[in-house]
């Protein structure tokens, strides 16, 4: 039951983190250089234990999610989604697993950069976010992940 409710909060994890960002697309224009890196975005045991706890359907409380989750050895903070910009104008993005740090790809695509604003594009389809600093933002049905670059 409990490894069940864990898989389920990190299948949510996927889905929140995957947006709309899904197929591939390798033809990239180059990209820029602020953008090169890798950029993760973290969520906390409390957000994962609210989401999951509104999936379960009312089976579980924020509060025992919490505990459960916190049982299980996940961590306060955890990063969920890792995202590789490359000089080439490509991109890919990750699922990060907390329970045994593995990944898997959930998506490539290309992007381009105007000003602070970079617009990814994956299977067709588009979607710019505005750059502030060493972040930006991703939300999507009241959930919102920032990616932060790292050094």
């Amino acid at each position: 039951m409990k490894s069940k409710l864990v898989f389920m909060a990190m299948l949510l994890c996927l889905l929140v983190s995957g947006l709309v960002i899904i197929a591939c697309d390798s033809e990239g224009g180059g990209g820029d250089a602020n953008m090169v890196g890798t950029w993760v975005a973290q969520m906390s045991r409390r957000q994962l234990a609210e989401i999951s706890a509104s999936e379960s359907g009312g089976f579980m409380t924020v509060e025992a999610m919490e505990q459960m989750l916190t049982a299980a050895g996940v961590p306060a903070n955890v990063n969920v989604s890792r995202i590789v910009f490359s000089a080439n104008g490509t991109f890919s993005m990750y699922e990060l697993d907390p329970k045994d740090s593995g990944e898997d790809i959930i998506g490539t695509g290309t992007y381009t950069v105007n000003g602070s604003n970079v617009t990814m594009t994956s299977a067709g389809v588009s979607e710019t976010y505005t750059v502030r600093g060493n972040s930006f933002t991703v939300s999507e049905d009241g959930i919102s992940l920032t990616y932060r670059k790292q050094r």
